[in-house]
C-alpha cells in the first residue's frame, strides 16, 4: 500500500532528514487514497480477491461458513456431526464426488447459493430424515454423539464424560432448587439454553459447541452442590 511504500524508501527519507519525525512522513503518505481503495473493496460483491489483501469484519468472515455448516448437518449422509462414527468427514469423504467437484468449481458466493439450494432440496425430499436428524442433534448437544471424540483418546473422552455428567446432574438440582424462588429467572435461562440448542440443531453438533455455555452451567452446578449440602446437613440433625 502507498501508506508504507517500502521499508528501504522509508529509511532513505528519514536518513536524509526530509522529515524530522516519522509521524510527519506517515501524514504525508497517501492515506486518503488508500482508505478510498479499502472502501471500494468492502463495497465489492466479491468477498475474496486472491491477488490482494482482503478486508472483512470479524462477523463477516465468520459468517462465510454459515451455508457450509448447514449442508454438513443436512444431507443424505449426515450424522449430526462433521464426522461419522468411523471418523470420516461428512463433507470431504461421504458426500458424492460430483457434489464436491461442483462446489470446488464455484466462486465463494456461488458456493453459498449452491449449499442453500442443496439443503432446501434435501429437506423437501427427506422431511422425516431431516426431522430425525434435528431431534438427534438436540440430544447430541446436551450429551454425546456416537462419533464424539473419534479423534481423541478414549481415556480423555471418558474423563470428560464423568466430569460432564457430574456438572449436569448438580446443575439440574440447582435449577430445580432455584425454580421455587426465581421462576422468571430460571425460565429466561432455560429459554436461552433452548435457543442455543435449536440454532446448533439446524446445522451440526460438536462437543465444542456447548463449551460456550458450560461456564453458565457450572454456576448452577455450584448452586446444586450448595443445595445438596444444606439438605444433607438438615437431615443429619
Amino acid at each position: 500500500m502507498a501508506l508504507i511504500r517500502s521499508g528501504a524508501g522509508l529509511l532513505d527519507v528519514v536518513s536524509r532528514g526530509e522529515y524530522e519525525f516519522l509521524a510527519e512522513y506517515l501524514n504525508e503518505a497517501s492515506l486518503e487514497s488508500d482508505l478510498e481503495k479499502i472502501s471500494k473493496l468492502i463495497d465489492k460483491p466479491v468477498l475474496f480477491d486472491q491477488n490482494g489483501v482482503n478486508v472483512l469484519s470479524i462477523h463477516k468472515s465468520k459468517g462465510l461458513q454459515a451455508d457450509y455448516v448447514f449442508i454438513v448437518g443436512n444431507n443424505p449422509f449426515a450424522s449430526g456431526s462433521s464426522y461419522d462414527a468411523e471418523g470420516r468427514l461428512v463433507f470431504d469423504e461421504l458426500l458424492p464426488q460430483s457434489v464436491r467437484d461442483k462446489v470446488y468449481s464455484l466462486s465463494e458466493l456461488e458456493q453459498n447459493t449452491y449449499f442453500r439450494d442443496y439443503v432446501v432440496k434435501f429437506i423437501k425430499e427427506n422431511p422425516s430424515k431431516f426431522a430425525n436428524l434435528f431431534f438427534r442433534k438436540i440430544f447430541y448437544f446436551w450429551w454425546f454423539a456416537p462419533q464424539a471424540g473419534v479423534l481423541y483418546s478414549k481415556l480423555y473422552l471418558t474423563i470428560y464424560k464423568v466430569y460432564y455428567l457430574f456438572i449436569v446432574v448438580f446443575a439440574i438440582i440447582g435449577l430445580a432448587s432455584l425454580l421455587r424462588r426465581e421462576r422468571e429467572v430460571v425460565a429466561i435461562i432455560i429459554l436461552f439454553f433452548a435457543a442455543i440448542t435449536l440454532s446448533h440443531a439446524l446445522s451440526y453438533i460438536e462437543i465444542r459447541h456447548r463449551w460456550g455455555i458450560e461456564p453458565l452451567v457450572l454456576i448452577f452446578t455450584a448452586s446444586g452442590l450448595i443445595y445438596t449440602k444444606e439438605r444433607i446437613g438438615k437431615s443429619s440433625y
